[in-house]
């Protein structure tokens, strides 16, 4: 009966260190996901309205010309104060 147990207590050690060696997925360095990051805007539209402003412009295209337009989820747009001097 001893002799059955250790049998599977070997067993079950080696088909363990079998599983934890082989585990799926490959062993490298962890990288952070890239965001993709469109060319600037270069046909910018701005229209004064009474209450607010109205901003226009074409989604941009990578250099290769791959079109961006369902990779991109959303616009961030930040509003800056440059006095006269500064242009």
């Amino acid at each position: 009966m001893r002799r059955i147990n250790s049998i599977f207590k070997a067993i079950f050690v080696v088909v363990l260190s079998l599983l934890l060696l082989s585990s799926c997925g490959k062993k490298t360095m962890v990288r952070a996901p890239v965001k993709i990051r469109p060319p600037a805007v270069s046909n910018l539209k701005c229209h004064v309205r009474v209450n607010f402003v109205e901003l226009e412009w074409q989604i941009p295209n990578w250099p290769e010309g791959k079109d961006l337009g369902r990779k991109i989820a959303a616009f961030e747009i930040w509003r800056a104060t440059i006095t006269p001097s500064e242009r």
